[in-house]
């Protein structure tokens, strides 16, 4: 046990001192993360390799520790790594091919009653680590978030703020999808702050709502629309209109 404690230990102070270099190196950091894996029911492997896999809460707390260090750096360098990493070993602990589609693998984690750690590990760090004093998660939901491109996957409505979880694509000219870092500038995050401030022309629709909102930097006015994907749309749907209902009527009342 000792040893196993001291394995990790070193993996830890390894990362820790690569993320205090001047120029740290993505690449060094990974690798070191990638050395772990989350010990899950039914999951083989090597007994001298036995140290290498940790309970849930243990690996998202290294991950939550590395975002926290530089919260800027884990999301440009890091953050759709990780995921990925992670996705990629549920897939291969339930022996579901890597090019199975989204649905055949959520399919078969339903199946078999795993829950998909990659939402755990979300959920996890952003209640730790980005709900600011007094902030309260009002919704968890999921669909596609479009605007400054295109978000699909869960995202939360606090009482400031809506954050989403997931890849985000930039939808180019040539109809192309490329990965980018930043969906919002307005606040650093784990995950991406979709704006709402200052927004204007809100409704509500069938899938969702939309809304337009004018970005720092940019001279046009883009629009944003939030597309529920779930059984119980439209509870989410008004419950996301009244949050921003409130918030444009208080932005006019303070301003």
């Amino acid at each position: 046990m000792r040893k196993i404690l001291s394995s990790i230990d070193q993996v830890k102070n390894n990362i820790k001192e690569e993320l205090e270099k001047i120029n740290p190196s993505p690449k060094e950091i990974l690798s070191r993360l990638f050395n772990l894996h989350i010990l899950t029911e039914g999951v083989k492997f090597n007994p001298k390799d036995e140290w290498r896999y940790i309970p849930d809460t243990d690996y998202f707390d290294i991950v939550g520790d590395i975002f926290n260090f530089n919260q800027e750096f884990y999301m440009k360098h890091l953050y759709n790594k990780v995921r990925l990493k992670l996705e990629k070993d549920m897939r291969k602990s339930r022996g579901i091919s890597f090019k199975a589609s989204i649905k055949e693998f959520k399919k078969k984690l339903k199946e078999e009653g795993y829950v998909g750690k990659l939402v755990e590990m979300d959920k996890y760090i952003f209640e730790k680590f980005c709900l600011n004093d007094g902030e309260q998660i009002l919704l968890k939901s999921g669909g596609i978030i479009q605007g400054v491109g295109e978000i699909f996957g869960v995202f939360y409505v606090t009482n400031n703020r809506i954050i989403s979880l997931g890849q985000r694509f930039l939808i180019t000219l040539k109809k192309k999808r490329e990965r980018v870092n930043n969906f919002s500038t307005q606040q650093k995050c784990y995950g991406y702050v979709v704006p709402i401030k200052n927004l204007s022309k809100l409704k509500k629709r069938k899938y969702g709502v939309c809304y337009n909102v004018e970005l720092n930097g940019r001279a046009r006015t883009i629009r944003i629309q939030i597309n529920i994907k779930l059984p119980n749309r439209e509870e989410h749907i008004n419950q996301i209109f009244e949050f921003l209902s409130k918030r444009s009527i208080e932005e006019v009342q303070y301003s």
